[in-house]
């Protein structure tokens, strides 16, 4: 249904059901219910899907004998997801039976169903033969077989034994192909590869074979699995885990492989950092653990966890929502700055200043990554005038060797006018940027030497691609209007003759250039509000692009603001030592400006990947 309620889809037989793919989805309204029962026959189907923008339709698929299924959806954007119960169990425990086959299932709901003994809700799956999900779909956790948004995921299974354990990563005889999330971050999801025998749990997702004498053992609490109980080791394992959650939802998201580079070497390169450019930084883990907002600092010295408990995961992004709002709308914003600020920074403030930190590098749960972070308020400042401020997707996807660059050449890159014989172009309605010309002219001032600037007609693709393959530019710069979408295909940035898509952007074979690039700047550009993968595709930019660090603007800001914060950070570029201290710099400079002091001119710009 494209504006009502999806009509209700119900089947029964004796025997066998065969049936292709069932949707009774509403884009509008409210999914239907779909019902398939048999009393001792197989059932078989394509797709399932009740997915609704109000609500998902409930699924249930009930017989005694096998089941197999494709892909279920029951999710939905604005409301609570459908329940799903698929089940062909015998009351008693029977071994041999037959087992349920089926792709993945995307039961993710805006809210939480309300859950009581009358009224059950989640996944229920109950089997005395094997499980195999053998498909994945894409979340911001990575490559997913099952997710829920907070809904409990209960599974039972006809394995256990040494034999046939249930495994998640593994779906060949017993088991999931991807990951299992309930959607509360960290603690409500299971990674693969895992084996499991016994009964365990992991927050609201239970695993549990159906074989009598393991059926009735207590639950086993899944924890990381460490060889070493030290507190240091605990605090880098947990840190791994973490590391390993973030990274997966930007590499499933983005296409990326995951990296090489070890979170747990976070003390020693931040120590290095240190020793290189005198800089003393603090890597903040923000991310959702239980419905609670959970702070995890790790500095040279302090690796250690926070948990704030006088919010909840829903009022935290609700108010980083209005925070980003006001500020984009520039009307008043500083009751949810100072919010932020008491849930983000307080907690951690003692430790800052005794360890004279001067550089907070932020690395966001879904929700966060999209927050204009220099603009949170203790009611005396602005967090900018104490600290640089870098957002990044995770140490492990991020390349932090350090180079100076106060002294290297700019590859710059302006559009200041749409060409009108693209009908792609065209298509975009976007405005011409007046001011390119200047800003492109003033860097080519600072920076001198052989850099080298490509305007309009010049900068096409091909030009693009050839120019910064050159290894003396260091700095590329592109003045013109960038988009960062729900979808990467929707991403793009302007070129003279194409829009560059966010999934095209590694055709330039930065990734693949040594030495890389140390910094892509993308001076006008903006995000789409109220979008998970568009955070992903904003935050993860320099790891999709191939660079070392981005900076980039999370809102269009005027062309006369943009050219003056880009003229200020060149400028500061020559001086400082790291990149979001130039930034900062600037960012300082407008605040104490009378024309642009107002947050809506500095604080959308965010260095993102390696702040050094």
């Amino acid at each position: 249904s494209a504006t009502g309620t999806g009509g209700a889809v119900t089947a029964s037989a004796p025997n066998n059901i065969n049936i292709g793919n069932i949707d009774t989805s509403s884009t509008q309204g409210t999914g239907g219910a779909i019902s398939l029962t048999s009393e001792v026959g197989d059932i078989t189907t394509g797709n399932l899907s009740s997915s609704g923008t109000i609500s998902g339709g409930t699924i249930d698929i009930l017989t005694l004998k096998k089941i197999d299924i494709g892909q279920i959806n029951s999710s939905s954007t604005n409301g609570t997801a459908g329940t799903i119960v698929i089940k062909n169990n015998q009351p008693e425990y029977i071994r041999n039976a037959p087992g349920i086959t089926l792709d993945f299932i995307n039961a993710q709901g805006a809210l939480p169903q309300i859950c009581n003994l009358t009224a059950p809700c989640g996944i229920h799956i109950a089997t005395d033969g094997y499980l195999q999900i053998t498909e994945t779909f894409p979340t911001i956790l990575g490559a997913t077989s099952i997710a829920t948004n907070g809904d409990p995921i209960k599974i039972e299974h006809g394995g256990g034994t040494a034999f046939d354990p249930f495994k998640v990563g593994d779906a060949l005889k017993n088991g999931t192909l991807g990951l299992i999330t309930n959607g509360r971050g960290f603690i409500g999801t299971i990674l693969p590869p895992q084996s499991f025998q016994e009964p365990v749990r992991q927050d609201n997702i239970q695993i549990i074979p159906r074989i009598p004498f393991l059926t009735n053992l207590p639950f086993k609490t899944i924890v990381p699995n460490n060889q070493n109980n030290s507190p240091k080791n605990k605090a880098d394992e947990e840190i791994s885990t973490l590391e390993a959650i973030i990274s997966d939802a930007y590499t499933g998201y983005l296409g990326l492989p995951r990296s090489v580079y070890n979170p747990k070497d976070a003390a020693q390169i931040l120590n290095e950092i240190q020793q290189q450019t005198g800089t003393k930084s603090a890597l903040i883990y923000a991310t959702f653990s239980n419905n609670l907002l959970e702070l995890r600092i790790v500095t040279a010295e302090e690796n250690s966890l926070r948990t704030v408990y006088n919010t909840t995961q829903e009022e935290v992004r609700q108010t980083a929502e209005k925070f980003r709002k006001n500020i984009k709308n520039q009307i008043p914003f500083l009751s949810s700055a100072k919010k932020l600020y008491e849930w983000l920074i307080a907690p951690l403030e003692a430790d800052l200043k005794a360890q004279n930190i001067t550089n907070l590098v932020f690395i966001m749960d879904a929700g966060l990554r999209s927050l204009p972070v220099a603009a949170l308020h203790d009611g005396q400042g602005f967090l900018v005038e104490k600290y640089s401020i870098g957002l990044m997707p995770s140490l492990s996807l991020t390349d932090t060797s350090y180079r100076n660059i106060q002294n290297e050449p700019v590859l710059a890159i302006g559009v200041s006018e749409i060409n009108q014989s693209s009908e792609e172009i065209k298509q975009t309605e976007l405005k011409p940027l007046p001011y390119v010309s200047n800003e492109i002219q003033t860097i080519m001032e600072l920076r001198g030497g052989i850099s080298k600037a490509l305007i309009n007609q010049q900068s096409t693709f091909n030009n693009l691609q050839q120019e910064s393959q050159n290894r003396q530019f260091s700095i590329v710069h592109l003045a013109t209007h960038g988009e960062f979408e729900g979808e990467l295909n929707n991403s793009y940035i302007l070129l003279w003759d194409r829009l560059l898509r966010l999934n095209q952007i590694r055709q330039l074979g930065w990734n693949k250039r040594q030495p890389l690039i140390e910094l892509l700047v993308l001076s006008a550009c903006k995000t789409a509000a109220d979008n998970d993968n568009m955070e992903l595709g904003f935050a993860g930019f320099a790891v999709q692009a191939g660079v070392k660090s981005a900076l980039a603007s999370l809102w269009y800001v005027s062309d006369e603001g943009t050219s003056q914060l880009m003229t200020e950070f060149y400028q500061q570029l020559k001086t400082v030592n790291i990149k979001a201290e130039a930034l900062r710099q600037a960012q300082l400079k407008m605040i104490q400006s009378n024309e642009f002091k107002d947050p809506y001119y500095w604080a959308a710009f965010t260095m993102i990947g390696s702040p050094w």
